[in-house]
């Protein structure tokens, strides 16, 4: 019999044994209620309800999974033998090996169960996981090749960040957290954006920064249990002090962005208070936005009601004129707030028509749209931007470069000469066609009549500004 602080480890191994069921059992998944598994194999209970009147031990909780590894070996062996018992006792015919399996994914009982227990006391003993290296090109591989990881390699990753060795353990983070953002604002709100979630969630918990990021990203869009999960961070991070992170200005700043965002109409006061406390502290540094939400939650509703229409800040905290002034001074003294707030409307509307392009023909009639690019009209310069990240993804999506392979062999003195040698590899290894080069050059150099959009031109001048005029020479453009 287990007894827990409270809900969370034996709620979590309900849900994870749900998720899991149809994975190992999938003929049998109607005939296993999951919660009445979990309450067998954890406590030797035959249903949840019994358990649920049993669990709590606030006093004296049972040890986890990661507390003791001894503990842990004769834990996972019964949780196993009781599953075998409970499966048999409802007809399904399962393996003594898939049963063994299916609890070993489950760790029913551990603190982190996305985490393989047993990894975890080897890395403990180690000092390492032992794949750190193996981890940094994983991350470089997939952030170049903007794809994402699979299920072995997100394992990977997430391993790595909690249980890396101090000499890895800082760069492996840092690129992590670059992968999974990367991740997040790629997906938007397809399934694939869970991949860059899991990896900022482990981060977050060694990086502040991570964490209000996290905060921020679960605001934008997805669903009711994200933005639960952004409201939690935000209520935790109020009551946190990062004056002395380095990055607190940043910090305060994406706090304050995921603060704002979530306290709509339906805010508690308690929320409330949670959030102008995170907005004081982000406008102090000089977040204007932050500023400008607090002129607006300290002016008399009365003076701005032409701009709070749907009462998102009025009658939220008593008006305060001498703030709301204080707030605006803030807000007056950033030079650019008028054009950034203008120039965020500008892109809104502009996203709505995404059809709209450059006409490339002078007054002859429209460009070809290429086959399977909606985005751009054929030979434009938008085209072969598009026609160049195709060609460098699936490139990347063979074996790793030999380069890669051999750099995971070496031994570095250093993170630093490490991570100078991993820049240096991905140099090398960039495997831009030849062609391709040639038929960029020979666009840069056509006077094409295509309105000139300065990033992409000098993205393209990086790319193949090296490349002569002599090399594209009797080459088939086409």
């Amino acid at each position: 019999m287990m007894y827990f602080k409270d809900s969370r480890v034996p709620s979590l191994a309900a849900k994870r044994c749900s998720e899991l069921l149809s994975k190992f059992f999938p003929n049998a998944v109607g005939d296993i209620p999951h919660k009445d598994l979990t309450a067998f194999v954890l406590c030797a209970l035959d249903s949840w309800r019994d358990m649920k009147t049993s669990w709590t031990n606030a006093e004296n909780p049972s040890p986890l999974d990661e507390d003791n590894e001894q503990l842990f070996i004769a834990t996972r062996s019964a949780q196993t033998a009781r599953a075998i018992q409970f499966l048999a006792q409802r007809g399904i015919d399962a393996s003594a090996e898939l049963v063994a399996s299916f609890v070993r994914e489950w760790q029913p009982s551990a603190r982190w169960p996305q985490l393989d227990v047993e990894n975890y006391f080897a890395a403990k003993k180690n000092g390492s996981t032992g794949r750190e290296r193996y981890c940094v090109m994983v991350l470089g591989l997939r952030q170049m090749s903007s794809s994402f990881p699979n299920e072995e390699e997100l394992r990977l990753i997430v391993e790595n960040v909690h249980w890396a060795s101090p000499g890895f353990a800082d760069l492996i983070r840092m690129k992590a957290g670059a992968l999974a953002n990367d991740i997040i604002v790629r997906a938007k709100e397809d399934e694939n954006a869970e991949i860059g979630f899991r990896i900022l969630r482990a981060v977050s918990l060694f990086d502040p920064y991570a964490k209000a990021r996290l905060a921020r990203l679960l605001t934008i869009g997805w669903n009711h249990k994200n933005r639960q999960q952004a409201w939690e961070l935000v209520m935790e991070a109020s009551e946190e002090d990062f004056d002395e992170d380095p990055c607190a200005d940043l910090i305060y700043a994406e706090l304050a962005d995921a603060a704002a965002t979530l306290a709509g109409s339906d805010a508690s006061p308690e929320q409330v208070s949670k959030v102008i406390r995170i907005l004081e502290r982000a406008a102090d540094r000089g977040h204007w936005k932050a500023a400008l939400y607090l002129y607006h939650y300290y002016s008399d509703p009365a003076e701005v009601c032409n701009d709070d229409p749907e009462g998102f800040y009025s009658n939220k905290v008593a008006p305060d004129k001498e703030k709301a002034q204080r707030y605006r001074c803030i807000v007056d003294q950033y030079p650019n707030a008028e054009y950034e707030l203008a120039a965020a409307v500008a892109e809104a509307k502009l996203a709505k028509d995404k059809n709209k392009h450059y006409r490339t023909d002078n007054g002859k009639g429209p460009s070809a749209i290429v086959e399977g690019d909606k985005r751009a009209p054929a030979e434009t310069l938008s085209h072969l931007e598009f026609l160049v990240d195709q060609e460098m993804w699936a490139i990347r999506q063979e074996e790793p470069h030999p380069l890669f392979v051999e750099f995971t062999k070496r031994t570095y003195d250093s993170p630093q000469e490490y991570k100078d040698g991993f820049a240096e590899i991905l140099e090398k290894a960039n495997p831009m066609t030849e062609r391709m080069a040639r038929r960029v050059n020979d666009w840069l150099h056509s006077g094409n009549s295509e309105p000139p959009d300065e990033a992409k031109l000098a993205r393209m001048q990086e790319l193949f500004g090296e490349t002569s005029d002599e090399s594209s020479k009797g080459v088939d453009n086409a």
